[in-house]
């Protein structure tokens, strides 16, 4: 439980603004010193209509920003399962635009014009509680003496200031880069229908509004997941133009305030995950059943939809293998010899997989087709692995020979050392990075997602003073080049932020390495190395009750143990 400085006027020394600490409520108090340090009345100020301490505003704001964003950005914010299967399943053309669309209305779904209208009270609110003399000496700055006087006072104006600026700046990289405006697009009838009936049976299944009281007796995932279907209400409520807030909702008497409330509760319990641009991409991919073939100008038919079964990444070559062979391939081009050195011309067979004797990618229509087709969506390396090549090196060669304009790299791909790594939007720009000419930033997924967890449950302060950081001219916040994110249960693919663990350099990384644990283990005897296996094995034999205390640790100096 934070715990947050007494709001009393027998310990302030200058003037300090205090709120009521609880969300949404727009008490706001100037508390002045006491004259002698013991003449005057309200020496502990309360709120006058909840009858709680009021604390100062400088220590509360950033909670309640840190709840906002939690609620905005949380991971049970994203388009249900049930509803991503009927939309798979019943009107599989509209799954981009239903997932776009849904992402696009999660901040205003989960309240965020009610934020900025609460932050705007509390600035309006505050200036109200100054003198002339304070606003002029906070415009004035510098260090004359009645802005010293007012140190307290304008600290109090810088959080607001930052907080409200963090706010927007999370609103406007929600926009900018999570979602893509282009790819919005009404929602069928059959669509708007199913999904005015999801809101009606969860409304009717939602536990805290049948009966509010009985949050207290519910364990607290499961009053996340409760919460989590009304927010999601509000965001599919948006989707299909209605307002976020229904009369049930209304009714059980559930404001926008109770539910940052409860997400900050969410959040200092580390229950609350951002979702990031690789999730909603995830999402897409997974969901994405079918891709639509090729529809041609020169064809009066449409062919048929192919499904793509993405289970596995070797499942889904071959159905893209199998898919290429379905295409009139005949349209698109009638000519198909092309000139090979040392060969001659050959005839190749677009309906055959490629390979040597085929070598398809050396066509230009065939290659042009396969790298620009938006449904499908493949990068060098799948069309590589299509093509049965060792080097991704060789599809660029023939891309760059037919003048084939290079994509806008997105989204993430698993690199040879085990590691996912990210496309870095346009936006993120490490001020110790520098992208290769047209080409974006690429960074290790569990890097970013180290960064986005300090930006969330650091503090304005602590995040400058933070040494292991480095800041950019629009308050964003990155890791240092030569610092390392360690992953605590050595799976290089497991990114939750609870296996992560920030190191300043590599030689700190190694000092704290397993290797001293695992070379105290080997001379103790409890890991052996088998000359018949080549390999080191487990001593099943092995009983560290046939030891005094003292005689390991003469054993393993250098390694700390309990």
């Amino acid at each position: 439980m934070k715990t947050y400085s007494n709001v009393s006027r027998k310990t302030v020394r200058e003037d300090r603004i205090a709120i009521c600490p609880i969300f949404g409520c727009e008490s706001i108090k100037r508390v002045k010193p006491l004259k002698f340090r013991f003449l005057g009345f309200g020496k502990y100020p309360k709120c006058r209509k909840h009858r709680i301490p009021l604390v100062y505003v400088d220590e509360r704001i950033g909670d309640f920003v840190d709840a906002a964003l939690a609620c905005f950005f949380d991971k049970a914010g994203l388009p249900p399962n049930d509803l991503l299967e009927y939309v798979k399943s019943q009107v599989p053309d509209e799954i981009t635009s239903f997932v776009e669309g849904w992402v696009y209305c999660i901040t205003v779904g989960r309240g965020a014009p009610i934020v900025s209208r609460y932050m705007d009270t509390i600035s309006n609110t505050y200036l109200k509680q100054l003198t002339k003399k304070q606003i002029k000496a906070i415009k004035r700055g510098g260090t004359s003496k009645p802005n010293l006087v007012n140190k307290a006072i304008k600290s109090g104006m810088d959080e607001i200031t930052f907080q409200y600026t963090r706010v927007l700046k999370h609103l406007r990289a929600h926009s900018e880069v999570l979602t893509d405006r282009q790819k919005l697009q009404a929602l069928s009838k059959n669509l708007q229908n199913y999904l005015k009936e999801w809101q009606k049976n969860t409304l009717e299944n939602n536990k805290i509004i049948k009966s509010p009281e009985n949050r207290q007796e519910m364990a607290l995932e499961e009053i996340k997941n409760n919460y989590d279907q009304i927010l999601n209400i509000g965001t599919c409520r948006c989707l299909i133009g209605l307002d976020p807030e229904s009369k049930e909702i209304k009714k059980a008497k559930l404001t926008a305030f109770d539910r940052f409330s409860a997400y900050y509760e969410f959040y200092t319990e580390r229950l609350a995950t951002k979702f990031t641009k690789l999730d909603i991409e995830k999402i897409c991919s997974e969901n994405k059943s079918v891709i639509k073939v090729l529809k041609s100008k020169d064809s009066s038919k449409e062919l048929n939809y192919y499904d793509i079964k993405a289970s596995t990444s070797s499942c889904k070559l071959e159905a893209i293998k199998d898919y290429l062979k379905s295409i009139n391939w005949q349209v698109i081009s009638k000519n198909w010899t092309i000139q090979v050195k040392g060969q001659g011309s050959i005839t190749l067979n677009p309906y055959k997989s490629c390979s040597n004797q085929n070598p398809l990618y050396k066509h230009k229509k065939w290659l042009e087709w396969i790298y620009l087709n938006e449904d499908l969506n493949l990068s060098d390396r799948t069309i590589t692995k299509i093509c049965g090549l060792k080097n991704h090196k060789s599809i660029r060669y023939w891309r760059n020979k037919f003048n084939i304009q290079t994509k806008e790299e997105s989204g993430f791909y698993f690199n040879p050392d085990g590691y996912i790594d990210l496309y870095m939007p346009k936006t993120y720009k490490h001020p110790e990075l520098n992208p290769f000419g047209k080409k974006r930033i690429q960074r290790r997924e569990h890097i970013v997602k180290m960064e986005n967890h300090l930006m969330i449950s650091s503090t304005s302060r602590e995040l400058d003073l933070h040494p292991y950081l480095i800041g950019d001219d629009n308050g964003m916040y990155y890791i240092k080049t030569g610092c390392i994110v360690h992953h605590i249960n050595y799976r290089k693919r497991d990114n939750y932020i609870d296996n992560l663990w920030l190191y300043a350099s590599n030689s700190e990384h190694n000092n704290t390495n397993i290797n001293p644990c695992l070379s105290g283990l080997i001379k103790l005897g409890q890991i052996l190395f088998s000359q018949s296996n080549n390999k080191y094995i487990l001593n099943s034999n092995f009983d560290y009750r046939n030891l005094e205390s003292e005689q390991i640790k003469e054993i393993i100096k250098p390694v700390e143990f309990f």
